[in-house]
């Protein structure tokens, strides 16, 4: 059995943090582009919403007692096939929605860095794989950092948007 290393605001954190970096800055750029001036409501809806998500998502794997949570909750949902295929389904996801961020944070690191975007994406995937190598305790640490970085972010942003809605910063 393993032993159970990561809190109740490890666990929140890592689902804040993979919600904003992931959903809220890699589309930020459409979201300016086409929300003509409401794209801080937005951003304030969709974070409360993604904060009562993950805080559910986390008070249910704190009820289970086992490790193996999600593969549990969905057996006890419909079985263990519709387990091993959620978590395969699961897998896969997490595989597919790792490379469409890091493809999109790369087309924005293009301007910064001059690298192919492909390159900088593969960059990006292997420091993901780097950092999950040092175990889980460090690699939730420096999650939890740059979760307090991205949500100090957040803020700013929503704070600073109304101001700057209307003017072209170009």
């Amino acid at each position: 059995m393993l032993k159970r290393t990561l809190t109740y605001n490890d666990l929140l954190f890592i689902a804040i943090g993979n919600i904003i970096g992931g959903g809220v800055f890699s589309l930020m750029g459409h979201g300016i582009k086409w929300g003509s001036g409401t794209t801080w409501l937005l951003l304030l809806f969709t974070g409360f919403s993604m904060y009562i998500m993950s805080k559910a998502y986390t008070d249910i794997g704190n009820k289970i007692n086992d490790n193996e949570s999600e593969y549990n909750i969905a057996k006890e949902f419909g079985g263990k096939a519709f387990a091993t295929t959620y978590s395969i389904t699961s897998i896969l996801t997490s595989i597919t929605v790792a490379t469409v961020i890091s493809i999109a944070f790369a087309d924005h690191a293009k301007a910064l860095i001059p690298l192919d975007s492909k390159l900088i994406a593969v960059l990006i995937l292997l420091i993901i794989a780097i950092i999950n190598m040092l175990g889980i305790r460090s690699s939730t640490t420096i999650i939890n950092g740059m979760t307090l970085i991205e949500m100090t972010s957040l803020i700013v942003l929503m704070l600073a948007l109304p101001f700057v809605a209307n003017k072209n910063l170009l």
